[in-house]
């Protein structure tokens, strides 16, 4: 057994923390963990003692670890903190080869258990099949999941939910004593996975499986994040509050095991396979909310408030101004009005991040310009655009600002002269007036 050390206990660090206690203790033991905000947690956290990561040297010739895992999501700071160790001369260990070894894994056909009780609707890229009586454990920061077999053991663990319902792999370990066993009876599909609190990710990635699970008869019960986006688009397809167990009130002391946990896959998470079914959804929804066009503006601007913003100079809003785009704050709105606002428009600029989930309801022919920073253009709705019929013209802020380069989440600046060109394209396109 190798005693180790973990640097960091945001959220990553209490999830890798969560795996060793729960299915590594024969080969790791947590001997330190240590964090900058030491003081803060050591006053917060009364069971455990927090280290300063300053004084690693001192407690590493101490012989208190041999090795450290680094906690940290941020891929910049986790660089950084492991070259800082590299040259302290402390072994680092690697936490994604380590700990989520998938080349280990079996393959999800093995864990077949017979039909669904509804008819599934065959589509291209999709499958569905059940598994019985499998027990899952929930980590408390909700980004693991641990699959247990009939016997107690792990079979799996993973940062994220739903590859245990999409594709569950077979690794055997032997865990600590599970807890309580909670039994859910009848069929259940978790929708859920580490960034499904996210309005992007739970509609790209869960919504199309709802969408068919729901035309194919399935009458059970979900896993969903629990967010008002979440509520509000079960509720689009007739999902009510009946049928949802959400995630973060699950008791994580506990094991629950499921009678019959219905998974329903998209297979490689081809998006050009899941294209259509989103828009299938897209035309359901929107028959719900009989969208009227004329109480909405035709001309879009979506302001982000959290990070990765784009910045409005006097001349860039005197140049949104000029063409009558009127702005909206997602975040302010409900997700019904938020498709609507879409629907309606002619022309949508939105900086990338959740609320460009919504191009997905805007009709053919319209024009959606996505900004992005320099260094991270992530256009996620590009299949669904282009088999929707829309004008897709993405702009890129062109270079880093003064001061060199900067991380993929902070706020950038469109110049003026390269927007107002892209907004001319999307009139003309478009057919509108100048």
């Amino acid at each position: 057994m190798k005693n180790i050390a973990l640097w960091g206990y945001g959220f990553h660090g209490k999830d890798i923390e969560a795996v060793i206690l729960r299915s590594r203790t024969e080969e790791f033991c947590i001997t330190a963990i240590f964090d900058k905000r030491y003081e803060e947690l050591n006053r917060n956290v009364p069971d455990k003692t927090f280290l300063d990561p300053d004084r690693i040297t001192d407690y590493f010739r101490q012989g208190l670890f041999d090795a450290v895992i680094i906690g940290v999501y941020d891929a910049e700071q986790k660089h950084d903190i492991g070259i800082r160790l590299q040259i302290l001369g402390i072994p680092v260990i690697d936490d994604e080869k380590t700990l989520d070894n998938r080349f280990l894994f079996r393959r999800p056909e093995y864990f077949r258990q017979g039909q669904p009780s509804f008819v599934w609707q065959e589509r291209d890229g999709y499958e569905c099949h059940t598994l019985r009586d499998i027990r899952l454990s929930f980590v408390r920061s909700c980004d693991i999941v641990f699959l247990f077999g009939e016997d107690g053991r792990i079979l799996s663990s993973n940062w994220q939910d739903y590859q245990f319902c999409d594709a569950p792999y077979l690794r055997l370990f032997l865990p600590p004593d599970p807890g309580e066993t909670i039994l859910l009876k009848g069929e259940w599909c978790m929708l859920s996975d580490c960034w499904s609190t996210n309005y992007w990710h739970f509609t790209y990635e869960s919504m199309d499986r709802m969408w068919l699970l729901e035309k194919s008869g399935y009458k059970g019960s979900y896993v969903l994040p629990k967010t008002s986006a979440a509520s509000e688009l079960a509720a689009l397809l007739d999902v009510g509050p009946d049928r949802i167990l959400w995630r973060e009130d699950l008791d994580h002391s506990a094991v629950y095991q499921f009678e019959t946990l219905v998974c329903a896959k998209l297979i490689d998470a081809d998006r050009e396979k899941s294209a259509p079914v989103l828009l299938e959804m897209a035309e359901h929804i929107l028959s719900r909310l009989k969208p009227k066009r004329d109480t909405y503006p035709r001309r879009l601007f979506v302001k982000r408030i959290g990070m990765r913003r784009m910045r409005l100079n006097k001349q860039t809003q005197a140049l949104l101004d000029r063409y009558g785009f009127e702005t909206i704050v997602p975040e302010e709105l409900s997700v019904s009005e938020q498709i609507l606002y879409f629907h309606n428009a002619d022309i949508v600029l939105s900086p990338h991040g959740a609320n460009s989930t919504n191009s997905l309801y805007m009709r053919p022919g319209t024009a959606f310009i996505e900004a992005f920073p320099y260094n991270y253009p992530n256009p996620c709705c590009i299949e669904t655009s282009y088999l929707a019929g829309l004008h897709y013209l993405p702009v890129t802020e062109p270079h880093a600002e003064a001061g060199g380069p900067k991380k993929p989440f902070l706020n950038y600046s469109i110049p003026s002269h390269l927007l107002e060109m892209t907004i001319k394209n999307a009139i003309r396109l478009t057919g509108s007036q100048l």
